[in-house]
């Protein structure tokens, strides 16, 4: 789990090497921070994991591997359903 506090995001992913798997969630297209993030992760040789509900997220693109569960709905809030399914 990374933290929203910018500092505390940076402390927690220096520690991550090759033998770290980061696993990245994001409901929807908008996934700049989780993508960011995942980004740094590779960069230090973790492997990522993606659990994506839009195929637009950028956390598509930062992901070794993905887990696509769409979250298609109607409204300014995805359905977490099928996220939390694909992680079960």
């Amino acid at each position: 789990y990374l933290p929203n506090d910018a500092a505390r995001k940076a402390a927690t992913l220096m520690n991550v090497d090759n033998r770290v798997l980061v696993v990245g969630v994001s409901a929807t297209a908008y996934g700049r921070e989780v993508a960011r993030a995942m980004e740094f992760a590779r960069a230090r040789g973790a492997k990522t994991l993606g659990v994506i509900g839009s195929l637009a997220s950028p956390v598509n693109r930062m992901s070794d591997l993905v887990i696509y569960a769409p979250t298609d709905v109607a409204g300014p809030l995805p359905s977490i359903v099928a996220l939390v399914a694909a992680l079960s």
